[in-house]
């Protein structure tokens, strides 16, 4: 189905954070992505309770509604607009303790109302845990 909506022009920015923080994005109309290279982050919609992000996990949203992106789950994120270059929260010092790859993308236009109703409004990946045959070595 993904493949229907011909998705095109991916901008990705690399994202990181040190400490204490949270930011909140108003929602826009292009699809969104995240996948978490080190550490883990909360994101939380509205409404929602929050989720947990782990290294490996990865997050696609068909549109993109508002969210709060934090180091802990119920702080109250500082307004940012979505930016094309690389972002550090929190601490600036230091190194970060939180990385992801996130980003946009196009989408086809003309069937895109559709198919975007039939998918879920959130494909979330979680990392693997641990050996999945269960042997103690």
């Amino acid at each position: 189905m993904i493949a229907l909506l011909r998705p095109s022009t991916a901008i990705s920015k690399p994202i990181s954070g040190r400490g204490a923080w949270a930011v909140r994005y108003a929602a826009h109309d292009a699809p969104g992505f995240t996948i978490i290279l080190r550490g883990e982050c909360w994101i939380a919609f509205d409404g929602e309770p929050p989720l947990k992000l782990e290294t490996g996990a990865f997050l696609l949203l068909p549109t993109t509604p508002a969210f709060t992106l934090s180091s802990h789950p119920g702080m109250a994120g500082t307004p940012r607009d979505p930016m094309d270059v690389p972002v550090r929260h929190g601490e600036q010092e230091g190194e970060a303790d939180f990385e992801a790859l996130g980003g946009t993308f196009c989408i086809e236009t003309a069937n895109a109302p559709l198919l975007l109703a039939l998918l879920p409004r959130m494909i979330h990946v979680r990392p693997p845990r641990g050996d999945r045959c269960g042997s103690a070595g």
